[in-house]
């Protein structure tokens, strides 16, 4: 396990009079990264100072809220020039402090909202401190969506963590989760790993049971140790089963298959969707609401404490709104006066499906992932309710937001899917990666081939198209492709912006997660 002190503050002089033992000594206990956080102009530059002298050190720069009140006037300029150096990695530790505040409070917004222009402009994370100040701290980061964002040393509720979840936005947790009376424990309980980070905070914050030494990177392992404890999510959603399979395991799930490892998830299965949708719908008309279909919004206005939409051919009034338009939810919510920075990019996902009379070479659901970055792609096979097994998807650039085959061409929106800055940035990025999507398409020898590196009974007349879909893919404007649900909330209104799959847009679970956002 290889673990990285995302908040220490090497400078204090009980650790920088000796930083070689200390970083060695950390190394030791595999914290491999640590990164130095300044909080003044001076501790700033002593950040960058010590990051580029050793190689493993990294450094950010920033006004702590505490000190806010004494920035020099040029003091933005300052942190501009330190962060030309190549171990700066954010801006911070900025943000508010309600709690102590030891600058007054229009002060510390001001500079954090400075502070975050800097970030925006430099393309940097910002890392942010909280004390008593979550709807302070919010209403500066939902006017910056998407940009990265670390919450340091985590003391707020469970809501407060998922808002900020929901918003791109990570947390952090130092050693005050291993205290006795730690308040944030349940908040480590709920939220996914792949959500927080760690950090030391030190020389504060000595983790439990060793609160009367010194604090210094190495208790990273502590603290982890501890979040390993309490995260138990698998068990909560009683997910028993789930192991790695050697080959000789594989074979007797998967006879026809060649892997020789893989991992197994008993609970994985398949559902129809368009049958949970119908009965969504019937149970929806069962409570008292209407259905209505090819209705395309055209204007979205506010009248009194009313939401009134105008469609092609009727209007409708509403006390709420809420848009889960998946191809079209950017689009709605530019119409509700909401400028998301992200844009929603079709991409079409093609499909085949086995004859029949190979449906026989594959018990479950298969999915190789051949880029940890791009999960949803690669040639997955998948037993569909049905028996059929379904191959696929290529995943190509679509002409429309509806366009399911090469055919379908709509200008308008093609053409602002290509002037997006977003899609730029991200076609660098994943030029290749397009490019060989694309050849894949339009050769189904190519689709094959893929095929046969972990099922190799199957031949090019095995495989007949099937209907394709299209994925709501969003993408920031800095390029990112942005993986999980994003929420924007105007007056009245709250806007779902991305379907990051069937199966998540499907789920009951983030049904009621909207729901308590709505409530």
């Amino acid at each position: 396990m290889l673990l990285i002190d995302t908040h220490a503050h090497l400078y204090y002089d009980n650790m920088h009079d000796n930083l070689s033992e200390v970083l060695s000594i950390a190394e030791l206990n595999n914290v491999k990264k640590t990164i130095c956080i300044g909080t003044d102009l001076e501790t700033s530059l002593k950040s960058v100072e010590i990051a580029e002298q050793y190689e493993n050190v990294y450094a950010t720069v920033g006004i702590h809220p505490h000190d806010s009140n004494d920035t020099p006037n040029n003091y933005l300029i300052e942190l501009e020039e330190l962060s030309k150096s190549k171990k700066v990695v954010a801006i911070g530790e900025i943000g508010i402090d309600n709690y102590r505040n030891h600058s007054p409070q229009d002060i510390q917004k001001k500079v954090m909202i400075e502070q975050m222009e800097l970030a925006y402009k430099l393309n940097l994370p910002i890392v942010f401190h909280n004390r008593d100040a979550d709807n302070e701290i919010f209403d500066v980061l939902k006017k910056y969506p998407f940009h990265k964002a670390l919450s340091h040393c985590f003391s707020s509720n469970l809501d407060f963590a998922k808002k900020l979840i929901a918003h791109g936005i990570k947390i952090s947790f130092s050693g005050n989760v291993t205290f006795k009376n730690a308040t944030n424990t349940e908040v480590v309980e709920n939220i996914s790993l792949n959500d927080f980070m760690l950090e030391t905070d030190c020389p504060f914050l000595r983790p439990h049971p060793y609160r009367g030494s010194k604090n210094e990177p190495k208790y990273v392992l502590t603290i982890a140790e501890k979040i390993a404890e309490l995260n138990k999510r698998a068990e909560d959603l009683n997910m028993s089963g789930v192991k790695a399979l050697e080959r000789n395991e594989i074979l007797d799930l998967e006879p026809n298959c060649k892997f020789e490892s893989a991992l197994y998830v008993p609970q994985a299965g398949v559902v129809d969707y368009k049958v949970v949708t119908e009965a969504i719908a019937k149970k929806f008309v069962s409570l008292g609401g209407t259905v209505e279909y090819f209705q395309k919004i055209k204007n979205i206005n506010s009248q009194n404490d009313l939401k009134v939409l105008t469609s092609d051919k009727d209007s409708f009034s509403s006390e709420y709104l809420i848009n889960c338009a998946g191809l079209f939810s950017d689009t709605v919510a530019i119409l509700d006066n909401i400028e998301p920075n992200l844009r929603i990019i079709p991409f079409r996902g093609e499909y085949f499906v086995f004859n029949e009379e190979k449906s026989h070479l594959v018990n479950n659901m298969i999915y190789p992932i051949s880029d940890p970055n791009l999960p949803f792609l690669g040639i997955h096979l998948t037993k569909t309710i049905d028996g059929k097994i379904e191959a696929g998807p290529n995943a190509v650039l679509a002409f429309a937001k509806e366009g399911y085959r090469w055919s379908n061409i709509n200008i308008s929106e093609f053409s602002k899917t290509i002037l997006y800055k977003g899609m730029w940035k991200l076609g660098k990025q994943y030029f290749g990666t397009g490019i060989s999507e694309m050849y894949r398409s339009l050769n189904r020898k190519v689709f094959l081939k893929e095929i046969l590196t972990y099922i190799p009974d199957v031949e090019l007349s095995d495989l007949q198209p099937r209907v394709a879909g299209v994925r709501a893919q969003a993408v920031s404007s800095s390029g990112d492709l942005i993986d999980d649900f994003v929420f924007e909330e105007s007056n009245n209104s709250l806007h779902v912006l991305n379907a990051p799959s069937p199966a998540a847009t499907a789920s009951l679970a983030i049904g009621e997660f909207i729901a308590q956002k709505v409530n």
